[in-house]
């Protein structure tokens, strides 16, 4: 699987920091969807299939946790790497999310290295396991 082929998916209702995010992935060859809330998302995700979804943990109409729990649902997502990013990381617990849900938490304070490391080291697992 080539990086051209790679899909992500970016749940983010903060419009300047979608764009963001989309405009880092796109220049680094990943084909990127983005949404603003889970339910756009959840649809997009039974539309076209994502390799990757990153997530904003506070959202306007779910919790990141439930849309995760929703996605997890979705036909071809139940191992899909989950990447959620919160101005909150440090008051979450992330063992218990990592265990229960399977997701990675990033801080939004993260650099857009760090980011762009978590995205390719989580793409890698996809690459290996398919």
């Amino acid at each position: 699987m080539d990086s051209l082929s790679e899909h992500v998916l970016v749940l983010e209702d903060g419009e300047t920091y979608r764009s963001i995010v989309e405009l880092n992935l796109s220049q680094t060859g990943l084909r990127v969807a983005t949404a603003a809330t889970a339910v756009e998302a959840l649809l997009l995700a039974r539309q076209e299939h994502f390799d990757l979804v990153i997530a904003d943990y506070y959202l306007p109409d779910y919790p990141g946790t439930d849309f995760v729990r929703l996605l997890r649902q979705t036909d071809g997502y139940r191992n899909t790497p989950v990447i959620l990013l919160t101005a909150w990381a440090d008051e979450l617990n992330r063992q218990r999310l990592c265990e229960d849900l399977l997701v990675l938490v990033l801080s939004k304070s993260c650099s857009m290295k760090r980011l762009l490391d978590a995205v390719f080291k989580c793409l890698a697992v996809v690459r290996l396991t398919s």
